[in-house]
């Protein structure tokens, strides 16, 4: 009894084309999953962490905010933001200068 081969499928070209859509629908998931997401701002003076007040306030507003803590921070100059981690590091500088 022969078998006739010339009407079945190729089961390795079924496997291959079967390989080539999971192959991009893999692409489309991993294009899926990435999200953005705000990073957490970290302000800093004279080495002391000050915690973000408010993430609404820019960061002009929260060297005032802590001003009243930290009269030094009235005339202090704002330095960066620095992405450092998944953090955005502000530094806050001390005017340095002469009176009168």
């Amino acid at each position: 009894m022969a078998t006739d081969f010339s009407t079945c499928d190729n089961p390795t070209q079924k496997k291959r084309e079967g390989e080539e859509e999971e192959g991009e629908e893999k692409k489309k998931e991993k294009k899926q999953m990435l999200q953005a997401t705000p990073l957490k701002r970290s302000f800093t003076f004279l080495g002391v962490k000050l915690p973000d007040p408010n993430p609404k306030l820019s960061a002009e507003e929260v060297r005032s905010f802590y001003s009243a803590q930290y009269p030094d921070l009235a005339t202090a100059a704002i330095i960066g933001p620095e992405a450092v981690g998944d953090k955005l590091v502000f530094r806050f500088e001390r005017a340095i200068g002469t009176k009168g």
